[in-house]
């Protein structure tokens, strides 16, 4: 069974960049997006937040990222000759 570590309160910036928080989480918020792990309801409350966030994120560029591939895809169709 995946183990999910536990930061200490200090261990992630108050106000750091996404980057910064993301590194501090390290792939939980990636594994939590694909589904592969369930979010950890046992961390203190900043820490859901930030992971919260790096989530919705990582889920809206997906959602992103396949609309732009569904709209090419509909655009390289109806240049195709009949």
């Amino acid at each position: 069974m995946l183990q999910i570590p536990k930061l200490p309160p200090d261990a992630a910036p108050d106000h750091g960049t996404a980057d910064e928080v993301a590194t501090d989480f390290g792939k939980l918020p990636q594994l939590i997006a694909d589904g592969e792990i369930p979010f950890p309801m046992d961390r203190q409350i900043q820490e859901r937040r930030r992971l919260a966030v790096l989530v919705r994120q990582r889920r809206r560029q997906r959602l992103i990222d396949y609309l732009a591939q569904q709209i090419a895809r509909a655009i390289l169709a109806d240049g195709e000759p009949s």
